[in-house]
């Protein structure tokens, strides 16, 4: 099972608007499904919260990008 994650990178390559835009498994209960996607969240805010910003023409710009995580 996965979720993709969409978010923003901020120009000082911070990341906000976390946001789950595919979930795929439906065969948990919607309790658990809640609980891993709240723990993917947690996860990337508090140990993956600094990124690489975009460039574009030679200028730092805030960027969109969504990052797969698997469940096992």
């Amino acid at each position: 099972m996965f979720a993709d994650i969409t978010f923003i990178i901020e120009k000082d390559g911070t990341i906000g608007n976390l946001s789950v835009n595919n979930w795929v498994n439906d065969a948990v209960d919607d309790k658990f499904k809640k609980d891993l996607i709240t723990k993917a969240l947690t996860t990337l805010k508090e140990n993956y919260n600094h990124w690489n910003p975009g460039k574009y023409k030679g200028n730092i710009a805030r960027t969109e990008t969504t990052l797969r995580v698997n469940f096992e």
